[in-house]
């Protein structure tokens, strides 16, 4: 262990907070406004020693900021090989916010008795990382756990739960064709809750206060909650937590390689510090080479974004922008498109022209995240196999969750064995994730949903670290065609939506909307039936969520060309053909997609 004696102890410069290697040794950095005094403590990891402190008082400080350089032979690899550290602010323990690692919390679910903060000075090889620098309207999104995404004996990888099992799957997530994923938070965080808090996203409240014990806490799996270590990745949701720094920037780097971007869901408290807010950006980007971020822009605000040049080429997302000098990094992230989809594809009334009014780009310049199933409300399997919530597990009294899920189950609550039920069922998932998938926006798919994840009715699983919570990949062999479904849309995308190249030199409308005739859009409230023509990607869908058959006259695309189905969502339409105009018969609740081609 690391002796006094043995350390030179100078004034630090100030900047910047944190942990930082100088020529002269580590510096520590804190801010602590209206403190006279605090004290350094460093740790011997293996508890053999007892620990050394060092008293920082006003000859420390500058302004706010208590600041020293402790300096000895290879100081920096020792403190990394045999100690932790914490502050002391008049006796109580305090914890660096800028910590680059934590101890103590290394066991998912499990109280901790107390935290400590890591030190982190590893250089990290990016060389051949390849990023993909993808624009909102190339991205595919997919909606991301760390640690239910592998967790479950089925993932098939060898370290289940962590980081490098996200990395086991990179080449699932590459074959499955999306080329985003949005990971729930990821910083370390405090998952342990008392019972008293409710509704998902609880206040944290200290300890000491709570009176806190195995009968009367839970697990807050999401991790939106108020104890959290923003700068550095969770110890527990590595195989290694002592090395959890390293295994993070190899799952991007893993990820980046198989044309893969990186976003993290920042859910940052209340009252934290401008500067704080963009130091953690920053570290996040630069040192991790995280592509964009999901924030909670009441606290992270636009102008604050658009304050900072270093994150110009930074994407972020949140509810809602004031939308002041959009410049294509800002998206909306709402629940606008999946309530539409989801009331679409049930037959409700005033869904067609409000599906149109999304179907393009912002007209600002923003962009918009599209999905039909998120964390917070059914899956998309439950959103065809339920009509009320079923949240009994949480403790809530079902008084958590939402109770508007747009959502029905066809004729039996849960899983079935009627056929017919099964089958309305996968056809209703096929209808939506095909509106999705052939937006114009960007889409979101929820983890799992490309292979009919179940919560068994639970839309508010914030608390469930268990089965219901975790991704069952048998479900994979149960529902191979719709993966391969999933598969075969994000393709079409790909080839027709992304790439934009002109197929047939029309000097038509880039997009138009159709009836049942060329032309004629039918927006009236009770319209149920919708055409959308790309002409010059050579695109028609027609989306038919009557409950009858409807024949759809398809637009003449060019003289010497003719539409030809690509894919469809229940059973493959009938084309006929009437003094040389096609026409095709969409069966009740339909999406077909056609492609053109040639005469023969």
């Amino acid at each position: 262990m690391i002796k006094k004696d043995d350390l030179k102890i100078t004034t630090g410069n100030g900047f910047p907070l944190g942990v930082t290697k100088t020529d002269k040794g580590v510096q520590f950095s804190l801010a602590l406004a209206g403190q006279e005094s605090c004290t350094l403590v460093l740790y011997d990891k293996l508890k053999k020693a007892e620990p050394v402190c060092f008293d920082l008082d006003k000859s420390f400080k500058s302004g706010d900021i208590f600041s020293c350089i402790i300096g000895a032979d290879d100081i920096a690899g020792r403190l990394m090989r045999e100690c932790e550290y914490m502050y002391e602010v008049k006796g109580t323990p305090y914890k660096d916010p800028y910590a680059r690692m934590i101890a103590g919390r290394d066991n998912f679910g499990r109280k901790s008795k107390g935290i400590r903060c890591r030190f982190d000075f590893c250089e990290y090889d990016w060389k051949d990382e390849n990023r993909p620098h993808l624009s909102y309207d190339e991205m595919i999104i997919y909606r991301m756990h760390v640690r239910g995404f592998t967790r479950h004996k089925s993932s098939g990888v060898s370290k289940r739960g962590t980081f490098a099992g996200v990395s086991e799957k990179a080449d699932y997530l590459k074959d499955l064709g999306i080329n985003t994923v949005l990971l729930l938070p990821a910083y370390d965080f405090n998952e342990i809750m008392d019972n008293s808090d409710a509704y998902g996203m609880p206040e944290y409240i200290p300890d000491s206060d709570k009176n806190i014990t195995a009968g009367n806490t839970r697990v807050n799996y999401w991790g939106y909650t108020g104890d959290c270590a923003y700068f550095a990745p969770k110890a527990s949701y590595a195989a290694s937590p002592d090395n959890c720094v390293k295994e993070f920037k190899d799952m991007v780097k893993t990820l980046h390689r198989a044309g893969i971007e990186v976003f993290l869901d920042m859910h940052f408290a209340k009252g934290m510090s401008h500067g704080m807010i963009l130091d953690c950006l920053r570290y996040w980007a630069y040192e991790c080479h995280i592509d964009g971020f999901k924030i909670n822009s009441d606290v992270a605000s636009e102008e604050l974004i658009k304050s900072d040049d270093t994150l110009k080429s930074i994407k972020f997302l949140s509810c809602y922008w004031k939308r002041e000098n959009i410049d294509g990094r800002l998206a909306d992230y709402n629940d606008g498109c999946m309530i539409n989809i989801r009331k679409f594809i049930l037959g409700d009334e005033g869904q067609a022209s409000e599906y149109a009014a999304n179907y393009e780009p912002l007209r600002d310049g923003c962009g918009s995240i599209q999905y039909v199933a998120d964390i917070n409300g059914f899956t998309l399997m439950d959103s065809v196999s339920y009509e009320r919530k079923h949240n009994e597990a949480n403790g809530e009294n079902g008084l958590d969750g939402t109770d508007y899920n747009y959502s029905s189950n066809y004729g039996t609550e849960g899983t079935s064995r009627k056929k017919a039920v099964n089958e309305i069922r996968c056809r209703q998932i096929r209808n939506a994730l095909a509106l999705l998938l052939v937006s114009l926006r960007t889409p979101m798919i929820l983890s799992g949903d490309e292979f009919g994840n179940s919560q068994k009715g639970n839309n508010n699983a914030y608390c469930q670290d268990n089965p219901v919570s975790w991704l069952d990949w048998e479900l994979i062999n149960k529902n191979r065609v719709l993966l391969d479904y999933v598969k075969r849309l994000i393709q079409i995308r790909k080839e027709y939506i992304i790439k934009k190249e002109n197929r047939n030199g029309s000097d038509m409308p880039e997009i138009s909307f159709h009836g049942v005739l060329p032309w004629i859009a039918d927006y009236a409230p009770y319209s149920r039936t919708l055409g959308i023509m790309l002409s010059s990607r050579g695109l028609y869908i027609a989306i038919n969520m009557n409950r009858c058959d409807e024949t759809f006259q398809l637009p003449i695309l060019s003289n010497d060309t003719k539409w030809e189905e690509i894919l469809w969502t229940s059973d493959r339409p009938e084309i006929k053909w009437e003094r040389g105009i096609q026409k095709s018969i969409i069966y009740a609740g339909t999406v077909v997609i056609y492609r053109s081609i040639a005469k023969d």
